[in-house]
């Protein structure tokens, strides 16, 4: 048998192994919903609504579903570094993010009213 080597490991990480047996028939996976942001006229704020009186930033008005809005949620949390969350068709990311989150989401192309 061959001795392993750093480099042999290395390349083992680009493999990839299926459990799935002769006969099964394959799961589908589920990918994530394509995201139209044109379709979006969205109002972002900033308030202290978090507990002990700490800034949040606020995108509502969504009219996508749920997931598209919970993939949304992600991709900001992800930018600003933040936690965050989608609840009751409003997006919530934790500190004051205003700017970069307008210039992300017209870069994408939603409009931003009021």
């Amino acid at each position: 048998m061959s001795q392993l080597t750093l480099k042999s490991l290395e390349s083992l990480s680009a493999l990839v192994f299926s459990s799935e047996q002769k006969g099964e028939s394959a799961v589908p996976i589920e990918l994530p919903p394509t995201i139209d942001y044109s379709k979006e006229k969205l109002k972002i704020g900033v308030d202290k609504k978090l507990k002990g009186g700490k800034v949040a930033t606020y995108i509502f008005g969504w009219q996508a579903s749920d997931a598209f809005c919970e993939e949304v949620a992600k991709e900001l949390k992800a930018l600003c570094g933040a936690g965050g969350s989608y609840k009751n068709e409003e997006i919530l990311i934790q500190g004051q993010h205003l700017d970069k989150i307008k210039k992300w989401l017209q870069a994408k192309g939603c409009t931003i009213v009021g």
